[in-house]
This record gives C-alpha cells, structure tokens and sequence, in this order.
C-alpha cells in the first residue's frame, strides 16, 4: 500500500504534485492508495490485481482513499472486480474526474455529481 500525509487542517508540510502512473498492484487487501494533504494527486494506467494470496483481512476497505487534495485526477485504472469499494474521496477542493475500469463496472464521478454506470 502506498501512504502519503501531507499538511493537514492548515499544519504540517504541503505536498506538490505526486503522480502514480503505468503501474501493477498485486495485493490480497483492497487497500492501495491512502493520501491526504495533496496540491495535486495523480492515479492514472495502474492496473490493481487480487492477488488472492491470503484472506483479506478488510475486504471492505476503499481501494483509493484520499482526504484534502486540491486537485484530484484518478483515469484509466483497471481494478479487479473483486475490490468492490473503489474509492472515497474526502474534502476535495478543485474539479476532479475519475473513470475506473474494470470487467464489471465503470465509475464516473465529478464534483457533488455521483453516478454508477454498469456494463456487461
């Protein structure tokens, strides 16, 4: 899993612009990515996998979990059907557009607009 704490409720130290991209995730707990106090937040072309090497030991918790990113771009990811809880954002600022992929479903959420489009 990836953890990144950056300035939180106005202290500590901001975080400029980290971007993840092109990358294979194979974990048997759904939880890839946590980040909070971000400027700017990239999570594009990753490719997370289950793993199934183990039990999961929260297989309810969010794939991406983020808190107070400015400006949040999170495109073109293919996660396995199996993470069900893809993403929770949290106190996210600026326009943000993300488009999850994956062999059951496509998530397409944009600022205070939530819709889940299912495909075959």
């Amino acid at each position: 899993m990836i953890s990144i704490s950056g300035k939180q409720n106005n202290t500590g130290r901001q975080l400029r612009k980290i971007i993840i991209n092109n990358n294979i995730f194979n974990n048997f707990n759904p939880s890839i990515l946590r980040a909070n106090g971000v400027n700017k937040l990239e999570f594009t072309n990753n490719t997370i996998n289950n793993s199934k090497s183990f039990p999961s030991t929260n297989p309810d918790a969010f794939v991406i979990d983020v808190k107070q990113i400015e400006t949040l771009k999170i495109e073109n990811n293919k996660i396995s059907k199996d993470f069900m809880n893809t993403v929770k954002p949290r106190e996210t600022k600026n326009k943000y557009i993300f488009c999850y992929i994956s062999s059951v479903y496509c998530y397409i959420i944009m600022p205070q607009i939530c819709m889940y489009v299912f495909t075959l």
